[in-house]
């Protein structure tokens, strides 16, 4: 009777075969979960989050705070008092600089991006869905904003989150060799 015996290591599943409880022969098959990577270059992830930060607060400013600022506030909800008249200026930057640092992780480590357009049409959707899942969240649990104000934005950010996405991109892919 030939029986198989199973250790995890790790990261790392390990097979013996034996028979009988005595080992007659030993066959170690390994394999790993994890897929071997390169390392990130840091001074191409910092570039690119301090771009796609500066381009996100920019286009943020043109989009929200100048293009639809009137359609937004028409789509307000029923919630009064909850737009801060004076911006807390440091957490408005960190928020921009947090989005393009994801995406620069991202596309640096796992997504191998490196262009314009490789960047917009991920980053397009990444914003889609991340967009739609805080708006519908926030659109069921708050009075803030209404369905129409809240799809709206889905679209907004998809737009917003394409241009960053896009800058971050090429931004990682100055320098490469082809």
């Amino acid at each position: 009777m030939i029986s198989s015996f199973l250790s995890v290591f790790g990261n790392k599943l390990t097979f013996r075969t034996t028979s009988l409880g005595l080992v007659t022969a030993k066959k170690n098959v390994t394999f790993s979960f994890i897929k071997p990577q390169k390392p990130m270059n840091t001074n191409k992830f910092i570039m690119g989050t301090l771009a796609g930060g500066i381009t996100f607060f920019l286009v943020g400013f043109v989009i929200y705070g100048l293009a639809l600022m009137s359609f937004f506030e028409a789509h307000a909800g029923s919630a009064t008092g909850v737009a801060k008249v004076d911006m807390v200026w440091w957490a408005l930057i960190l928020g921009n600089m947090a989005s393009a640092a994801l995406l620069s992780y991202i596309f640096l480590k796992w997504a191998n991006i490196s262009s314009f357009a490789g960047g917009a049409s991920a980053a397009a959707i990444i914003g889609f869905f991340m967009s739609l899942s805080y708006e519908m969240i926030n659109f069921a649990t708050t009075n803030v904003m209404d369905m129409t104000g809240a799809f709206a934005d889905v679209i907004v950010s998809v737009v917003y989150f394409a241009i960053g996405g896009g800058v971050i991109g090429a931004v990682l892919g100055l320098g490469k060799k082809s």
